[in-house]
């Protein structure tokens, strides 16, 4: 059973924790009270899901709107308003997104064909930029839901963080993560205190945080046993194996190398936009506002319903005059062939499956591999 120890600090103060996700982002938080164990709490509103169906989001959108003088002007759900999205058209807005990839190490995706940032900003400034909207809105929540934490935020008192990170991901990307959180206003700059208030977690030693804390490997927490841990992000998928040093309480050591992979679901949005491109080359739908509601359909729905390689899948973006059968369009709806969505998905399985491979090899033949958890992040 995970066992969380009561807080030994002398006094009251507020943790925050904080997931950029390439795609979405969450943020959590504790009120830490001297002799008292901890209680997480998930900020579950956001300015532009107010909605009945998004009232109890705890993920808000990975995207921001510059103006053509790099001003920000929108962030998150508010970004995707379709109030903001006219705007945008109207005033010629810069729509910015996957901005976490091009932090990444040279290591991972050497030469990736990522989409330009299309902005005359450094990442690091927009992730500043994200980091302090995602500052105010976890603010304003706590202090219309929680009385204790809005006294400490009106006593002005400091705020500790944890920010999370995909494995593989080391010094000279968490120096640029703390650069952030310095010009976004979490912390300090250049002040002892500031190499305290913050703390980094990769994304795999969280997952298996939220392992244990489910009891989804309760089962399994028995002395030199191991489990593998498969964080299916966004951008990242990121693979963690530990070993289970003692059970009560429970006490874990990484037993491989961690690993991670740029095969998360931007990857089949990626490949899905090059099929669409070349699919529709010779057609009067590869405008750029056709593929775009394309795109956009197939993120929010056929992506995430697809189920059988078998069976077609539809892409809805027009109305009933748009026909052209030559590329399989019918009264607005397009369908793409199983084998070709199941043609996107099988990079990132293969290599999914070929990683896991590596992990469960690489125990220890004393030791036990005997789990494989798999984390996905419903989009």
């Amino acid at each position: 059973m995970f066992w969380v120890e009561p807080y030994k600090g002398s006094s009251r103060k507020l943790a925050i924790a904080i997931d950029i996700g390439t795609t979405y982002s969450g943020v959590a938080y504790c009120v830490l009270d001297p002799g008292e164990v901890p209680k997480v709490h998930s900020v579950t509103r956001f300015p532009g899901q107010e909605g009945e169906n998004k009232s109890r989001d705890v993920k808000i959108p990975s995207v921001l709107y510059y103006d053509q003088h790099n001003k920000l002007r929108a962030v998150g759900a508010e970004a995707t308003l379709q109030s903001t999205e006219d705007e945008a058209y109207t005033q010629e807005w810069k729509y910015v997104k996957w901005f976490k990839l091009h932090l990444r190490p040279p290591s991972i995706l050497p030469g990736a064909a990522l989409p330009p940032i299309g902005v005359n900003k450094p990442a690091v400034d927009i992730l500043a930029d994200y980091l302090a909207y995602i500052l105010k809105c976890a603010k304003d929540f706590i202090s219309e839901t929680n009385p204790i934490g809005r006294q400490i935020l009106n006593s002005d008192a400091p705020i500790d963080f944890v920010l999370s990170h995909p494995n593989g991901w080391s010094g000279p990307q968490q120096q640029n993560m703390r650069r952030a959180a310095v010009l976004a206003k979490l912390i300090p700059d250049n002040s002892p205190e500031s190499a305290t208030r913050l703390q980094f977690v990769t994304e795999g030693e969280a997952s298996l945080q939220f392992c244990m804390a489910t009891g989804l490997v309760d089962d399994i927490m028995q002395k030199d046993r191991c489990v593998t841990v498969v964080d299916c992000g966004g951008g990242t998928v990121d693979l963690s194996t530990y070993r289970v040093v003692d059970s009560q309480p429970v006490s874990v050591e990484e037993s491989v190398v961690p690993q991670c992979l740029m095969q998360g679901s931007t990857m089949v949005d990626r490949r899905a936009e090059e099929l669409l491109r070349n699919k529709l080359r010779k057609s009067r739908f590869s405008t750029p506002g056709d593929l775009n509601a394309m795109m956009q359909y197939f993120e929010s729905t056929t992506k995430p319903i697809f189920r059988d390689p078998a069976a077609g899948s539809h892409i809805r973006f027009g109305g009933q005059s748009d026909t052209d059968p030559k590329v399989k369009i019918r009264r607005g709806i397009l369908t793409l062939s199983g084998s070709e969505m199941a043609s996107l998905f099988r990079p990132s399985i293969d290599a999914i499956k070929s990683a896991i491979d590596n992990q469960v090899s690489g125990v220890d033949s004393d030791l036990v591999a005997s789990t494989v958890c798999l984390i996905y992040h419903h989009q």
